[in-house]
């Protein structure tokens, strides 16, 4: 992909497009023709999805040329008026060129003849109305690899653009307030307190991977999916992220918890410095830290794989073999809620680091 080349995000006139706008370029580096690639949509949100179609198409042309469709051509499907649609598309760096597309797309692309039209994969296997103008002379369509698990009118229709539709996967969770008598007037003071308390999170660290996959097929040799991989993402997780999450609402936190002595316990080192959490890990060479891969492709996952095994060392066993003491002072011994009235605690870590701290008690540990 090259990195210097001039991005034009001006508008274009439809009319005046043609072949020689676009395929006739010659390329600074020999005397072919630019590889020019032609993608449209609505675009009402740019996406993940998105993104790596646009990535993807212009890992294949020279120029990379986007026609979103106007007002009048997307109908309902336009959720955004076309010129903050266009604006979206003008400001991605693997754009090229950008303009409004207001009549039939088969007209488009005859004028413009890009040597690929790219569309994304759950396309693939269905009528694509334009196949025949881009074979008439000469073009490819090319569905876009990768995963593609949700696509904006998806989100619009489920109603995360449109506070006044409730739906299901955004409901406030109005039991978990009445079971800790919080209202929605106080909440943001509970949240800005978050800054006055000092956390001491001790638990389990698991590291979650997720593996994304495009699927090729089934396998000649066994009864199983063969999958390329795609992209790779790892998360902190287990009691890691509930440390990250205190530190994030502004809380002092301190993070103790087991990890073993390989490659990922530099990535958990790192991602704890980057949420701003003060960990004492003890490093047991006797077992990897907790890894949990999930192989995904198409918004699902197709195989799960832990390498921390039943025949490990309990968390227990290892911290309190590790010279652990921890001494409890309480001043309230049965706070009524959750944020209400912390107890006070102190402990050691080992012999040389202490912490003061506000253990939160709640009366039923089975409803937080």
């Amino acid at each position: 992909m090259k990195n210097n080349l001039k991005i034009n995000t001006d508008f274009f006139d439809v009319n005046n497009l043609d072949s020689a706008n676009f395929a006739n370029t010659k390329s600074r580096k020999d005397d072919k023709k630019e590889i020019v690639v032609f993608v449209a949509g609505n675009f009402n949100i740019l996406h993940p999805g998105h993104l790596r179609l646009l990535k993807y198409a212009k890992g294949l042309s020279d120029k990379l040329v986007v026609g979103v469709f106007s007002d009048n051509m997307a109908g309902s499907d336009a959720h955004l008026s076309e010129d903050l649609r266009l604006e979206g598309i003008k400001c991605n760096i693997w754009v090229d060129n950008a303009f409004i597309i207001d009549e039939p797309l088969n007209n488009i692309i005859r004028k413009i003849q890009p040597n690929y039209v790219v569309k994304g994969k759950e396309h693939e296997g269905h009528l694509n109305p334009e196949e025949p103008s881009i074979n008439s002379y000469g073009g490819k369509l090319v569905f876009c690899s990768g995963e593609s698990s949700f696509s904006s009118s998806y989100l619009i229709h489920q109603g995360l653009l449109n506070p006044l539709k409730k739906n299901k996967n955004h409901l406030i969770p109005n039991d978990y307030f009445q079971r800790h008598k919080l209202t929605y007037n106080n909440l943001n003071e509970y949240i800005k307190n978050f800054s006055k308390l000092k956390v001491c999170v001790i638990g389990d660290l698991i590291v979650d991977e997720y593996i994304d996959c495009q699927p090729l097929g089934m396998s000649q040799e066994d009864p199983t999916i063969v999958v390329s991989p795609e992209q790779k993402r790892k998360f902190i997780g287990g009691a890691g992220i509930v440390a990250a999450h205190a530190s994030s609402l502004g809380a002092k936190t301190s993070f103790i918890s087991v990890i073993g002595t390989d490659e990922i316990n530099n990535f958990v080192r790192s991602e704890l410095k980057k949420f701003r959490v003060d960990s004492f890990l003890v490093e047991d060479d006797s077992r990897p830290t907790s890894l949990k891969q999930r192989f995904r492709a198409e918004g699902k996952t197709l195989l799960l794989v832990c390498n921390n095994t039943p025949s490990e060392p309990s968390f227990k066993k290892i911290f309190f073999a590790n010279d652990f003491s921890i001494n409890f002072s309480a001043r309230t011994t049965n706070p009524s809620s959750l944020l209400c009235k912390p107890t006070r605690i102190s402990f050691s870590v080992g012999v040389s680091k202490s912490i003061s701290l506000n253990l939160v008690i709640s009366p039923n540990w089975d409803e937080l």
